[in-house]
């Protein structure tokens, strides 16, 4: 699949300065929220996570993390990386303050019980903060906790729980991402059949002109 991207963007960071780039959306659906919505009826659906319990009244959720999950350079996801992540998001150092500004409004504290169990104490109004706190797509805290923040991340690849990774960069030019054919959740229930898509190149084209011309040329 070849997809034409209007402007290229100037680092492949999710978080810090300079991220509010075309691309920006595509690096973060690159990482599995902890939970998601089913498109059918709505309901809430395992990702990253394998099981959950909320309790509406004190706005605790607890979760487990899939046994099976694995980062792209085939290092387990702990709930190591959810401390780390939350940790590294509202230190003001990083500069992530959208990030720092969102979580601190949502959540009061994360609890961890071991390398798979946790839980997060919402802030009221509790149904926002839980649907916003879902989507929490955290960081790998081997890789990033060996990097200096942010230059060394600009055009380095992130670990990533998605089934597709970048494998190719060409400044100014292109991106090309391929699919993990051993990828961790290729046979869960909600991911069979979905992700057939080997390769996606998405070529930096500053007019929609110079797409069409493309586009016609095959």
């Amino acid at each position: 699949l070849q997809l034409p991207m209007p402007s290229f963007p100037p680092n492949l960071r999710r978080f810090g300065p300079e991220t509010e780039h075309h691309a920006a959306s595509l690096l973060n659906d690159l990482h599995l929220p902890l939970l998601a919505r089913h498109p059918t009826d709505q309901d809430w659906i395992p990702m990253l996570v394998s099981h959950w319990s909320y309790q509406a009244g004190t706005g605790i959720l607890y979760m487990r993390l899939h046994q099976d999950a694995r980062w792209s350079d085939g290092l387990p996801v702990s709930t190591a990386d959810i401390r780390y992540s939350l940790q590294f998001l509202i230190d003001p150092v990083h500069q992530t303050d959208w990030q720092r500004q969102r979580i601190t409004a949502r959540l009061k504290q994360v609890e961890i019980f071991d390398a798979r169990h946790f839980a997060f104490h919402l802030r009221e109004p509790f149904a926002p903060a839980m649907e916003e706190m879902v989507n929490f797509r955290p960081l790998a805290a081997h890789f990033y906790a060996d990097m200096s923040w942010p230059e060394d991340m600009n055009w380095q690849p992130e670990p990533v729980t998605g089934p597709h990774q970048i494998i190719q960069i060409k400044h100014n030019q292109s991106l090309t991402l391929q699919r993990d054919n051993n990828w961790w959740a290729r046979y869960q229930p909600f991911f069979i059949n979905r992700f057939n898509v080997r390769r996606v190149t998405l070529r930096y084209m500053a007019s929609g002109t110079q797409a069409w011309t493309e586009f016609r040329h095959g």
